[in-house]
C-alpha cells in the first residue's frame, strides 16, 4: 500500500516575506469545555478593537487584534459542530488566517475517533458553508469512499478564508496509531490512514514566494511501526507515493503543522524537574533536517501546539523547532529556548536548554556562537505560571521562511514572541454559579 494525495493549492495575500505563526496551548485536556477554549482565545485575539471588554491577561501593548497567518491547535480539539459554526464565523467576520486544529466527532461523545457515518455527516455540514469551495474535498473524498466498514479515523482540518471571501478546507486523517490508540474495542481502535496532504498557499505577488504547509497530528511525525508498514507522512515522499502528486512549485514543505495531544518527558533542573521532549520527538526533529529520505523538509520548520495537562500527566511544550541557529538574544518571560549540538569541549551532541527560566543568560554558552548548532527549538516554559487561564498562545514572526534566506547569511531567528495568558470569565462565572 502506498499513500494518495491531496495537495491544495490557496490564494494567499503577502505583503512581506515574514510569515506570523500563533500555537495555542490549552491549560487541559477536558473535551466539555474545548469549545469555550475556542472561542476564548478567538476573542482574545480578534475582538480587542470592538470596544468591548475582553477577556484575556494580555499587555496593554497589545491590545489590538493579533497578526497572524497561522494558528495552531491540539489535537482531538474542536468538535465537528463547533468546526462548522466557526468556519461560517471567519468567513462572516473576514478573518484571514489559516487555522489547524485536530477534531472530534461531538461534545457528548468522548471517544476521538470518527466513524464513517460521523465523516459522512461533516462533509454534508461543511458543504452547507456558504462560499465554501467543495473542490477542496474531492480529494478526501475520493480516499475516504474507498475505506472499509468499521473504520474509525483521527482527523484535523485547517482551514482558510481567501481574500475574495471564499472559504477554504482542508480535512486530513491521521496515519500513525499512537500507542493510547491501539484498544480491544473497535470503536476506539484508530485505522491508519494513507492520505498524504498538503496545503500551498500562493501569493498573487509573485515577488514573494509560496508556503507549503503539511498539516499532520502527533504521531504522524514519529517513525513508529504501521500496520501497513508503509512509512511516517514526512518520510512518505521518498517511496513511490511521491509520485502520486502533480509538479509541486516549491519540491519543498516549509512548515509541518503538529496539532499534539501527548504527555511529556521530564528532567531534573536544578532542584525541581523541567519538561523534554521524548526522544521519538527530538529524533523526529532531527531526521528531518539530516535523513535522506526526509529530503523535501530538510528546511522546513515544525509548529506545534499541546495541552499543557493531559489528565495527571504533563504535555506542554508548544512552539517551533528550527533546522537553523538562532542568534543569542534575550527571550521574553515563559519562553524556553532549546539548541542541539555540541555544548562544550569534548562534549557529544545532545539538547540542551539555553534560554528561559533558571538559565543565566544565553550570551554566556557557546552554543548561541557555535553555527553548527543545529536545530534550535522555542517554546512555552511550565515554569512561568501566569494567572489562572484556560489557555496560553505562543506568537512568533519567521522572519523569512528558511529556503529563502540567503546561503552563507545569518538566519535572523525568530521575532516578536508574545505570550498571551488568555481567560474566559464567561466560564468562570458559570463555574462559581
Amino acid at each position: 500500500m502506498t499513500f494518495e494525495t491531496n495537495w491544495l493549492q490557496w490564494p494567499f495575500e503577502r505583503s512581506s516575506r515574514q510569515f506570523r505563526i500563533y500555537v495555542v496551548e490549552p491549560k487541559a485536556y477536558a473535551p466539555d469545555k474545548h469549545g469555550e477554549v475556542f472561542d476564548a482565545v478567538l476573542r482574545d485575539f480578534f475582538d480587542t478593537a470592538s470596544g468591548q471588554v475582553v477577556a484575556g491577561d494580555v499587555s496593554p501593548v497589545i491590545r489590538e487584534p493579533v497578526e497572524a497567518d497561522l494558528i495552531v491547535f491540539p489535537e482531538a480539539f474542536l468538535a465537528a459542530e463547533d468546526l462548522v459554526q466557526a468556519m461560517k464565523g471567519f468567513a462572516t467576520l473576514r478573518l484571514q488566517c489559516c487555522v489547524h486544529v485536530g477534531l472530534r466527532p461531538g461534545l457528548e461523545k468522548p471517544n476521538h475517533l470518527f466513524s464513517r457515518l460521523e465523516i459522512e455527516s461533516l462533509l454534508k455540514e461543511l458543504k452547507r458553508i456558504s462560499g465554501i469551495h467543495t473542490d477542496d474535498l474531492i480529494g478526501f473524498e475520493a480516499w475516504f469512499e474507498k475505506q472499509k466498514p468499521g473504520s474509525n479515523f483521527n482527523l484535523g482540518c485547517m482551514f482558510l478564508v481567501e481574500p475574495k471571501g471564499s472559504v477554504r478546507v482542508c480535512l486530513h486523517p491521521k496515519g500513525v496509531r499512537a500507542s493510547i490508540e491501539y484498544s480491544a474495542l473497535t470503536d476506539t481502535h484508530m485505522t491508519e490512514a494513507n492520505l498524504l496532504s498538503l496545503v500551498t498557499l500562493v501569493p498573487p505577488n509573485s515577488r514573494y514566494m509560496s508556503v507549503t504547509i503539511q498539516p499532520l497530528i502527533c504521531a504522524d511525525a514519529l517513525s513508529l511501526p504501521t500496520d501497513s508498514m508503509i512509512p511516517n507522512p514526512i518520510k512518505a515522499f521518498a517511496d513511490s507515493s511521491a509520485a502520486n502528486f502533480p509538479r509541486l512549485p516549491a519540491d519543498h514543505v516549509d512548515i509541518v503543522s503538529l496539532s499534539l495531544c501527548t504527555p511529556v518527558g521530564e528532567v531534573t533542573h536544578g532542584t525541581g524537574k523541567r519538561r523534554r521532549w521524548k526522544s521519538e520527538f527530538e529524533s523526529a526533529f532531527l531526521d528531518a533536517g539530516k535523513r535522506d529520505e526526509c529530503f523535501r523538509h530538510h528546511f522546513a520548520s515544525f509548529v506545534m501546539a499541546n495541552f499543557d495537562e493531559i489528565g495527571t500527566q504533563k504535555g506542554g511544550l508548544s512552539g517551533a523547532c528550527m533546522p537553523v541557529p538562532f542568534s543569542a538574544s534575550s527571550y521574553p518571560e515563559g519562553v524556553s529556548m532549546w539548541s542541539y549540538g555540541k555544548h562544550g569541549s569534548g562534549s557529544v551532541d545532545g539538547w540542551k536548554c539555553v534560554a528561559g527560566f533558571g538559565v543565566e543568560g544565553a550570551d554566556s554558552d557557546a552554543v548561541s556562537k557555535d553555527s553548527k548548532n543545529r536545530p534550535n527549538l522555542i517554546c512555552l516554559d511550565d515554569e512561568s505560571e501566569p494567572a489562572p487561564h484556560v489557555a496560553r498562545a505562543l506568537g512568533f514572526t519567521l522572519s523569512r521562511l528558511v529556503r529563502d534566506n540567503p546561503v552563507g547569511g545569518k538566519f535572523p531567528g525568530v521575532t516578536k514572541l508574545d505570550v498571551r495568558a488568555v481567560r474566559d470569565e464567561t466560564m468562570n462565572t458559570a463555574e462559581q454559579g
